[in-house]
């Protein structure tokens, strides 16, 4: 029994001294962190647009191979296999760096990420969760799209960007991945 108490005089002496310690350290922090903080909370930010922040460092891949034409949920389980994500074109930023990397698939339909699967009246990009056009209202749909039972997006590029179009998720097309380099 008195060994048991030793023990625990001893084990709450230890709790005690290292949360002394912890507290002399973390005292010791505060007094530096402040200045830190505050040199990089003042020091000038750049001016960005709000889109401009999103797309920074953003890299586009197409397949578009005979044997990588897919369907829509196959597409987007590749790039993840990969880690990349199935492409969201976002912004008119998005658009022109995506001509530019499809000069090779010119008219040809890739796989985007956009969906309007279980929300029937809206479309949202399947890699953030977001309602297509959020943010900037940057919209590409082809004259007379989306089609009302179509579920899935496509995009057809050529040297002036890309025009969006609902299709069937069963169709088996090229697709898009993207990824951040950040």
């Amino acid at each position: 029994m008195h060994r048991t108490v030793f023990l625990l005089a001893v084990l709450v002496g230890l709790a005690n001294l290292c949360r002394s310690q912890d507290s002399e350290v973390i005292q010791e922090s505060a007094k530096v962190l402040p200045a830190s903080v505050d040199a990089k909370l003042n020091s000038p930010q750049p001016d960005l647009k709000p889109d401009e922040f999103l797309h920074r460092g953003k890299q586009y891949f197409i397949h578009c191979l005979d044997n990588e034409r897919v369907e829509f949920f196959a597409a987007w389980q590749f790039c993840n296999s990969i880690g990349q994500e199935l492409g969201a074109v976002v912004s008119e930023h998005d658009d022109e760096l995506l001509a530019k990397k499809a000069v090779d698939v010119y008219n040809k339909e890739l796989w985007l990420s956009g969906t309007n699967l279980g929300r029937h009246d809206s479309w949202v990009w399947l890699v953030n969760g977001r309602e297509v056009g959020w943010g900037n209202n940057f919209l590409k749909w082809a004259r007379g799209q989306p089609h009302g039972s179509d579920k899935c997006m496509l995009v057809t590029v050529d040297k002036n960007g890309g025009e969006w179009r609902s299709a069937s998720c069963h169709e088996k097309r090229c697709f898009v991945c993207q990824k951040y380099l950040t």
